[in-house]
Parts: C-alpha cells; structure tokens; sequence
C-alpha cells in the first residue's frame, strides 16, 4: 500500500517532518511510493520536500495540482476557526491524480506516525469507500448520535475525522465520488474544508478504525490521562505513555508546534529544524528561551491555556454545576468562551439564550446586543463569559448598577 500527501507553502515544514516519520516507523523494509501533491509551491520548496527524503530508500513522486488554488469554494464557516487550506480539497481529486492506485493511505501534513502502520495493509475496502477514526473533537447529542454530523443534517452515530484516510480509490472511481464531493462543498453545509463534505457523501460505507490510528493532540486539553485511556481505549497512565501508545499523532490544533512551544511534539520539528539546511532560522528560534516566553505572552492575550505545559485553544465547557437545565439566560461575552457557551447551548437545548450582549462587539456584529438591554429582557442569570478577573469584576458591578440581582450573576471564577 503506498502513501499520499497534499501540500502547499504553508504545510511544507510538517509534510517534510510528516515523511520522516512515516519512513522511519516503516523501518524502509516494503517498496512503497509516497506521494505529494502540491498546490502553487515555489521551486525551493520542491527542493524541501525532495531532501526530506535523501538517503532513505523510497520512491517518491511530487504531482502539481493548480486546478483550484483560485477555486471559489475557499470559504471558512464563521465560526470555526480551523487551520485546513484550500489545498485540502485536493483530496476530492485522488482518484483521478492517482489514477493507477487502488487504495492509498492519505495523510495529513501535520501528522506525525508514531508507530508501525504497516499492518493496515491486511484491511480489506472491498466493501468500503474508506477507513478512518472518530474525530476525537466530536461530542454527542443525549441520544448519543454525533453533533457534527447532526449539524450537517446527518442522523449517524459517528463522524470521522478526514486527516487520517484509507481511500479506496477504486471504488471511488466506480462511483464518481470525486464530482459528489465537489457538488456538496459547493451547495451544502460546510463547517470544515473538506471533512463534512467527506462524512455525507461516504459516510455510510466507512471501517471505523481504533482512535490509536488518528490521535487529535488537541485532546490532551480537555481530558485527564486516565479519562483518554478510559474513553478511547489508548494504555497509559500518563500523557507520555499514552502518546507512545498513540500511533498516529495529528496535530489539529490551530496553534502548531512547529510555532507554538509544546513541551509533548515541538521535539519533532526542532530535530528536523537542526538537520536540515533550508529551517535554520526556524531552529534557532524554537530553541530559543525567548520562544517559550513568548508563547506565554500569546497565551495570556489570547485566552489560550497551558495543561502540562502543552499551548492549545480551549474549548469552554458551559458550567452546568451552576445553571439547572431549562433556565433562561443572558450571555455577557461573545468571544471564544462565549461562542463556545452559544454553540453547545445550541446543539443541546440545556437552556434558552434571551441574549447575548457584548460591549464592544455590539457596534459591528449582528445579533449582539450592547448590555444596557439587559434590562429588557426576563431571564434566570447573567452569565459573565469572560476570563480576565477584572474584567469580571467590573462586569459583575457594572449590572448590579444596572439593578441586577447579584444573585442572578454567574461567572466561572
């Protein structure tokens, strides 16, 4: 079975790191060619990505693909903020740039292979358009079916994660996916680049595979070690032992190692850094001890959070140790925390939102209000969607001012 990427100037480094990984875990002991498909990379950007794998003996053949870097289906849902390019919808095109493969493995630029993988060549599609692994950021509705899909209008129980993909391109190709892929990017519910286009279209026809195969790093900030080795049956007893178990690691966070210090993966791309003579800069950079401060400062300013040591954005529980079910509330703060609030409140009818209000925002986005509203409106509590302690603080004085019952103003600290 062979491998494929897909790569533009933004995802180089990673796709380079990516390879090394893929080929050392492989031990070099099976023929296998690794593909590369690029989108508008300038010539020392080829020369990268063909020393990356100078002195390992593998095939590896670079396809160019300009058909959609000008496409007008490079649009982002609003309220996600996700790190995937245009490039990914290069994947609806496999099976015709790899029209002499049958089934390939497509990876991710910014995944690390962490373990042997060669024992997915036993799996058989036959049956299948594709193999993947529960997209580990998913959460599930109180029936236990999958919010993503159920955004996307699917009824399924799973929804996968498309950075990790066993494709058979065959049957692929049997079926025109490619031109079903492209139409529903174009005339449906897109919150991802490619990933819910992926899910409606071959969603019915996937072998699910173990969580181990697609391990989101991002998961090390929501969960304790013993809940992901319990949730996702991955061994460890700590977060170490557990990314060891992990055999593939996909870094789909927004904030990447290869620019954000983590003390778990930024090891993989400053070893790269200091062998390879075209990311000398970038070495001398992640080294430095002014990097980690840095990050700190990004951290503090951007309501980023360190668990461990690992930089990644968080996902903001709503507090239902502080709000019953069913109870009216006004949200005060429409940044992440309080788009996060928005968005589970949504998918879980848990209370009812009379308003979001937000000072400074009001003046240019629809839908929030300034808070001197509040007034207007009937509700159970306030819930103050901020973190900075005084910001709160002012916030909590500013409403009893305003004649709010301080009893009915909530906060997470």
């Amino acid at each position: 079975m062979n491998y494929v990427y897909i790569t533009d100037s933004k995802y180089v480094l990673p796709t380079c790191v990516s390879i090394q990984s893929l080929i050392r875990s492989l031990k070099c002991t099976e023929d296998i060619i690794i593909y590369v498909v690029t989108v508008n990379l300038e010539s020392e950007k080829y020369e990268e990505l063909l020393s990356a794998t100078a002195g390992y003996n593998v095939k590896v053949r670079i396809i160019k693909s300009e058909s959609i870097s000008n496409s007008s289906l490079n649009f982002q849902h609003p309220k996600y903020n996700v790190s995937a390019t245009i490039s990914s919808l290069c994947k609806f095109d496999l099976p015709q740039l790899l029209e002499n493969e049958d089934v390939v493995v497509y990876l991710d630029g910014d995944t690390i292979v962490n373990g042997n993988i060669s024992n997915l060549n036993e799996l058989d599609l036959t049956n299948y358009y594709l193999a993947a692994v529960e997209d580990m950021g998913d959460e599930r509705n109180s029936e236990g079916y999958s919010l993503r899909a159920e955004k996307i209008g699917l009824h399924r129980k799973l929804y996968f994660n498309s950075g990790m993909m066993i494709l058979n391109l065959k049957k692929m190709r049997e079926n025109n996916v490619t031109d079903k892929l492209f139409k529903y990017r174009a005339e449906s519910v897109n919150y991802f680049m490619d990933q819910d286009a992926f899910n409606s279209v071959l969603g019915d026809l996937v072998l699910w595979l173990p969580y181990k195969y697609n391990f989101l790093t991002l998961i090390l900030n929501r969960m304790s070690a013993d809940e992901i080795s319990r949730k996702y049956s991955i061994d460890g007893k700590n977060y170490e032992e557990i990314i060891d178990n992990a055999m593939i690691l996909h870094m789909a966070d927004i904030y990447k190692p290869w620019k954000y210090y983590s003390r778990y993966f930024s090891h993989y791309y400053i070893q790269y850094c200091k062998n390879n003579l075209f990311r000398g800069e970038l070495y001398n950079d992640l080294i430095s001890p002014y990097k980690v401060i840095y990050d700190e400062k990004v951290k503090a300013n951007s309501e980023i959070v360190v668990r461990d040591e690992v930089i990644a954005h968080k996902r903001w529980s709503f507090p239902k140790n502080l709000i019953e079910k069913n109870k009216k509330i006004v949200i005060y703060g429409a940044g992440d925390i309080g788009q996060d609030y928005i968005e589970w409140l949504n998918d879980t009818k848990y209370c009812k939102i009379v308003s979001v209000v937000d000072k400074k925002l009001c003046e240019f986005t629809n839908g929030i209000s300034n808070p001197d509203t509040i007034k207007n409106f009937e509700f159970d509590y306030v819930l103050i969607a901020v973190w900075n302690d005084d910001d709160i603080r002012s916030i909590r004085e500013n409403l009893i001012k305003m004649g709010v019952d301080k009893e009915k103003i909530l906060s997470i600290k």
